[in-house]
């Protein structure tokens, strides 16, 4: 009988053993199995921004394809980037300057304007008093 309750006792260490070696594995693989699902997360994440980039390349592309005649058309020929962007300046210091050439012209004007109808408010009021 005591035989027999040593035996018991030793199965139900090993049992004991085992279980806590089961749930220590298990512990182990659930935690693997949460780091694979976040990894999983950021593959899909990484695939739905590579998709949105090949789409945003295809439109970039497009709209090239879509600008290039008329720029062409606009600027005899298909400069660089750096060339275009230049130029593009350039040209709107130009239009910039002008606009400001022609602001000042037609103040000048409001104010010759300004100046003739005083003058005749002037001599009218003269006229009438005389």
């Amino acid at each position: 009988s005591d035989a027999r309750l040593r035996q018991l006792e030793k199965r139900q260490e090993e049992i004991g053993r085992r279980r806590h070696d089961l749930q220590y594995s298990i512990t182990r693989k659930s935690s693997e199995v949460a780091q694979l699902e976040a990894q999983s997360d950021a593959h899909v994440e990484v695939d739905a921004l590579r998709r949105r980039q090949r789409e945003a390349d295809a439109d970039l592309g497009s709209k090239i394809n879509e600008w290039r005649p008329r720029l062409v058309g606009l600027l005899g020929q298909m400069p660089e980037a750096a060339a275009a962007e230049t130029q593009v300046m350039a040209e709107l210091q130009q239009a910039e300057e002008q606009l400001k050439r022609q602001r000042q012209i037609c103040q000048e004007a409001q104010q010759r304007h300004s100046a003739i109808n005083a003058r005749r408010g002037a001599a009218e009021a003269d006229l009438r008093r005389s």
